[in-house]
């Protein structure tokens, strides 16, 4: 067992005088692999080791210089540009691996955990990633010098909206990056300017009622300030039924013309209406009383009888009249559903307007 140990140590030892070492002004670079195979040249009855790498995918690259520990323990270790990190401890049993990091504390966000099995002389591999939501709001909240360990940079995102074929700008458009929940409105000139963005990849929104709502990817850098040129294609938005009904005054001269107008804008049933001689309710009639019936035209009140348009002595005398000998009766239930010509006429009263035959 000795001589197994001290095999161990000679290949650790010869690992940390080959990476000290190196030729001219090389400068060596850690690589998780060699740490791996360094782990295993551990003496197996002193410590357990756990190597691993912190991952952000707001920013789809490792984080450095973030510290990962064992909870509740004071073994831990800070990981390197490429993310990773290397934890030696003599423990042994079940235990946590966690990260701390300050934007996920400042939200109130609990940090990614992995639970390990430590056992002296074995390497566990393990693999953190960060929350994806609350990080990106985080790291919009402000810029940070992109050369602090774990930084990050948000700018200002800038462009130009225009339409794809007319090459016209777009005004009151909406701009926005729904992930990070920043947005803004395209003036004018279609001209945007959407502040604290993160650098990285993400999804863009324009939204518009004459252009709906388009979405692409995008990259953000870590440039001050960028500019976009976005083009959209206008799509027509699909609506509801509209159903529009063009009614026109009534006609007022006291004509037969003015007649046939009305006649057909009046509604079939009501307190307005006008029927011709061959109309059924005419056609079923012997007199013109006999067509107010068909029409249920029982006027409260007062009612004048206008004969082809204009008074005539003594009102309501033209009930008995035949149908045989008129063209086509009006009737209004009020003057004020009459016509000015009839109403001028009807001293507040209810209108019935016979059309002689022979007068036409």
């Amino acid at each position: 067992m000795v001589a197994a140990w001290f095999r161990r140590l000679l290949a650790l030892t010869a690992f940390l005088v080959a990476s000290a070492w190196v030729p001219g002004d090389a400068v060596a670079e850690p690589d998780h692999l060699t740490l791996h195979q360094a782990a295993l040249a551990l003496p197996d009855t002193v410590l357990a080791t756990v190597i691993g790498s912190v991952y952000d995918p707001a920013r789809d690259e490792p984080v450095a210089g973030v510290r990962v520990f064992l909870a509740g323990t004071p073994h831990g270790a800070t990981t390197d540009e490429r993310g990773w990190f290397r934890i030696d401890a003599p423990l042994s049993g079940r235990h946590e691996v966690a990260v701390r990091h300050r934007e996920l504390n400042a939200l109130g966000v609990d940090a990614p955990r992995v639970a390990v099995v430590l056992e002296p002389g074995e390497v566990t591999e393990v693999a953190l990633t960060l929350p994806v939501a609350p990080r990106a709001a985080a790291l919009a909240r402000e810029c940070r010098d992109p050369a602090r360990p774990g930084g990050v940079v948000a700018v200002s995102v800038a462009g130009v909206l225009h339409d794809r074929e007319s090459g016209a700008p777009i005004s009151a458009a909406l701009v926005r990056f729904p992930a990070l929940r920043r947005q803004a409105m395209t003036d004018g000139s279609g001209h945007f300017v959407v502040r604290d963005v993160v650098a990285g990849f993400h999804d863009l929104e324009v939204e518009h009622l004459a252009y709906g709502v388009r979405r692409e990817r995008v990259e953000v850098t870590e440039e001050p300030e960028q500019f976009l040129q976005l083009r959209v294609p206008m799509e027509a938005i699909p609506l509801e039924a509209i159903h529009v009904v063009a009614r026109s005054a009534l006609r007022h001269d006291a004509s037969w013309e003015g007649f046939l107008a009305r006649r057909e804008m009046l509604p079939p049933i009501g307190r307005r209406r006008a029927v011709r001689w061959d109309d059924p309710e005419m056609l079923a009639s012997m007199t013109v009383g006999d067509v107010m019936k068909w029409l249920r035209a029982r006027p409260r009140g007062c009612v004048v009888t206008l004969v082809d348009g204009w008074r005539k002595a003594g009102p309501g005398e033209d009930m008995s009249l035949s149908v045989a000998a008129i063209d086509g009766v009006e009737y209004y239930a009020s003057v004020i559903e009459a016509p000015l010509d009839y109403a001028a006429q009807s001293q507040g009263c209810g209108v019935i307007v016979v059309w002689l035959r022979r007068r036409h």
